[in-house]
């Protein structure tokens, strides 16, 4: 586990090796953190033996339209977050830690959960290259909720869970478990606790824009068919794609989440970007529509 544009390009400020640099951002809001780009070295040394690109550089280290977009979906999340005070924060589905040295200048603490050991590992070593001495790493792979509640602890108020919802839940029930998955995560917070979520836009013109450009450059793309990716793009219906997720992009339908949201939570927040939808969640609601 764990943004339109005229602007393509991001400016960062130099650092030394091995440590990270603050990303000069016209997104950011005036009292919000800055995002910090880890320095590459650090990301490609924990990725695996033989591995050309670690995940973080394959997705945020380019000068192009795509990285770019990705790269302010942190500074989003981030502007987001600076509306709601914490000290102790999580990031859930934090992959290989990109976001780590940001959340580890502007917060007390940070407890930082993915279900890929791997990508713990790869975060652990990140953690320990750039001296972020406030942050753990946990990993959630087959541990009950009662038992990752211990290991977090107490008092965690803010949880980023940024491109990470899309993956999460079971093929039996796609978007009841991703429900349930959001009631284990508010578990961790306290009472008043919030969530900051992105997640990809995999309906609408930018489904037809993303796969016929993929199919061009001859990139990886979701192998849909052109009935499946007109009824994607012009009527935003997924329902032949579904039973085909597994944990992935494919069958993923950000609008069909929206609204299992809307029933079942508090939407505090509620934006799009080009690529992704963000939202800032309160607890579950109650009454029928909770039900």
């Amino acid at each position: 586990m764990a943004a339109p544009a005229k602007i393509l390009f991001v400016r960062k400020r130099s650092s030394p090796a091995g440590h990270s640099s603050e990303v000069s951002h016209p997104l950011r809001l005036a009292g919000a953190p800055r995002f910090i780009l880890p320095d590459r070295s650090v990301l490609q040394a924990a990725a695996d033996e033989g591995a050309k690109y670690a995940y973080g550089i394959y997705n945020y280290y380019g000068w192009g339209l795509i990285a770019a977009a990705k790269r302010r979906r942190f500074q989003r999340a981030l502007n987001l977050a600076s509306a709601e005070p914490a000290q102790r924060v999580i990031d859930m589905g934090a992959a290989d830690g990109i976001l780590l040295p940001t959340l580890s200048r502007h917060y007390q603490e940070v407890v930082a959960i993915d279900y890929d050991p791997t990508f713990v590992e790869r975060s652990q070593q990140l953690v320990d290259a750039t001296g972020l001495s406030n942050v753990r790493l946990l990993c959630n792979n087959g541990v009950a909720l009662e038992a990752l509640r211990e290991q977090v602890g107490s008092g965690f108020s803010l949880m980023f869970l940024l491109e990470t919802l899309e993956h999460a839940g079971s093929q039996a029930d796609i978007w009841g478990s991703k429900i349930d998955f959001l009631n284990d995560c508010f578990a961790l917070l306290n009472r008043e606790g919030r969530i900051i979520i992105s997640v990809p836009k995999m309906v609408g013109l930018i489904v037809l824009f993303k796969n016929l450009l993929q199919r061009c450059l001859r990139l990886g793309h979701d192998p849909l068919t052109f009935r499946q990716l007109f009824k994607s793009a012009f009527l935003c219906d997924t329902e032949e794609l579904e039973p085909l997720w597994d944990g992935h992009h494919l069958g993923f339908n950000h609008l069909k989440l929206g609204q299992r949201l809307k029933a079942h939570f508090e939407i505090r927040h509620r934006s799009e970007s080009l690529i992704s939808v963000f939202y800032v969640l309160g607890r579950a609601r109650r009454g029928p529509l909770a039900a």
